[in-house]
């Protein structure tokens, strides 16, 4: 099985880091929570990242999982989030997960 940096790895092809955050396409997150949830590695939150002028900057209106226990609850909670309730600026997602 996977190490989480060995998951991360694989998907800082298709992400960026930013201020020391995986930035990825929300679809890209769905599919990294899905393997996050296979592992039973939690997730603690979901930052959100959009376009400014003076580039990516993070909103504040983040989704915060650390009261969550269970690992398939959390990612759960984090797909619905990302699937039906990013505001429409958003354009990037990072997950706070326990490494």
């Amino acid at each position: 099985m996977e190490t989480t940096q060995t998951l991360i790895h694989k998907y800082k092809e298709i992400g960026f880091w930013k201020a020391g955050e995986l930035l990825l396409k929300p679809k890209n997150a769905l599919q990294l929570i899905t393997e996050l949830e296979q592992r039973r590695i939690q997730i603690f939150g979901v930052d959100l990242w959009y376009l400014q002028e003076n580039g990516i900057v993070e909103d504040p209106n983040s989704l915060d999982l650390s009261s969550i226990t269970d690992a398939k609850e959390s990612a759960k909670i984090a797909k619905d989030f990302i699937q039906f309730h990013l505001p429409q600026w958003v354009i990037f997602v990072s997950l706070v997960i326990d490494d």
